[in-house]
Order: C-alpha cells, then structure tokens, then sequence
C-alpha cells in the first residue's frame, strides 16, 4: 500500500508542477478544506480520492479521473472514465446485483473492461494457483451458449452449487468443459447447459497488494 499511495503523491506532484503552485495554494485552488488533505497523500498514509480526482479534474481537465486515481492509462485526456463497481467479500453467497454490496470498488474503464461487480478473493492455498491468491476478481456476465475455444475463468451457479473453474469450448466435438483450478486434481467434466443457472466471466484480475 505504501508503493502505492506514493505514487499517488507522485500523479499529485505532476499537477503541481503543471499547475505552478504550492501544495497548500493548489488545495485551496481545487476546493479542499485544508492542505493536510493533500499531506496525508504525500505521508502515505491515503490515497487519491475520488472527491480529490474530481476536484482536481474539475480545475484541470487535461488530467483525466483514472489516471490520478489509478496511474492507468498514461494518457492524459479528458475522456477517460472511470467505474465504480460493487465490491464483495464472499462470492459463495452473494447474488448480484440483489444483494447490497459491503464496499465500492475503484478502477480505470478500460481495466474494469467491461466488469459489472468486482470480489476480493483470497483461496484455499491447497486449491488455489498462486496467480489468483490475493487477488480482486472482475465479472462481466456470459451467455453459456457463446463460450469461446480456449481456457476462460468462471463463476458458474451449477446444479445447485457454485463454482469457480475454468470452461474451455472443445474445438472437435462442441462440448463445453468444466475444469478445475489445478486440473491435474480433476479430470475435465462435460458440461450440462442446460444447469447453467447464471454463468460470470472473469474480465480482469486485480492484485491487491
């Protein structure tokens, strides 16, 4: 988190210097109530607020409200948008978008690509590889009868049960197979379709440190 947020200062220090003011000047400039706003970013201690982007975007549209929040994409525009998604804690046992989510979740458009809620997602250590350890998962809905060939990460309500595995559309016969996260622990499972209940990609993954 420290790396992080001083990068944030680092985005702040760009627009500083841009703007040819002094860190207690610009704060007053874009509307805060007081410099330490701005000195508990440069601290490490919080990190770019959407109220902050805003009112910094507001004032200085060339920077654009992803890239002082997120540093992503390194385009500087006034186009760029960003996506508030709902963040969850237990993907076993939520159901979205009825239930309410415990956080919001921050990202760039173009790295949300196309997310409509976001799970911060931790794994059995023994089940899970380590690339999906620690990690913020994002989720677009998918239609089960557009399953593309090749390897893609679910979330799937199947037969009663949800599961995170992995779905691959077998190029010779058709059929839609269900693997596990360690395929080497379980053989491929032919998929029934028609016990798909719902069925959510995984878009984009998020470390979260």
């Amino acid at each position: 988190m420290e790396t992080q947020n001083n990068a944030c200062w680092q985005r702040i220090e760009k627009v500083l210097k841009y703007a040819d003011m002094s860190a207690n000047y610009f704060a007053k400039y874009i509307g805060l109530a007081r410099g330490e706003n701005l000195y508990q970013i440069k601290r490490g201690r919080n990190r770019i607020s959407i109220d902050v982007a805003q009112k910094i975007h507001r004032k200085f549209p060339r920077f654009s409200i992803s890239w002082l929040m997120c540093g992503e994409p390194e385009l500087i525009d006034n186009r760029d948008t960003i996506e508030i998604l709902p963040l969850y804690y237990d993907m076993w046992t939520m159901r979205f978008p009825e239930d309410s989510a415990e956080e919001q979740f921050i990202i760039s458009s173009a790295a949300a690509n196309g997310a409509k809620f976001a799970v911060s997602y931790k794994g059995n250590p023994m089940e899970t590889p380590f690339y999906l350890r620690d990690t913020i998962l994002l989720f677009r809905k998918q239609s089960i009868e557009i399953i593309p060939t090749g390897s893609g990460l679910y979330l799937i309500d199947y037969k009663g049960e949800r599961l995170l595995r992995f779905l691959d559309r077998n190029a010779y016969t058709d059929n839609i197979l269900i693997v596990g996260l360690i395929p080497e622990y379980q053989a491929p499972e032919v998929v029934d379709c028609a016990a798909v209940e719902s069925l959510w990609k995984v878009c984009a993954t998020v470390k979260r440190w």
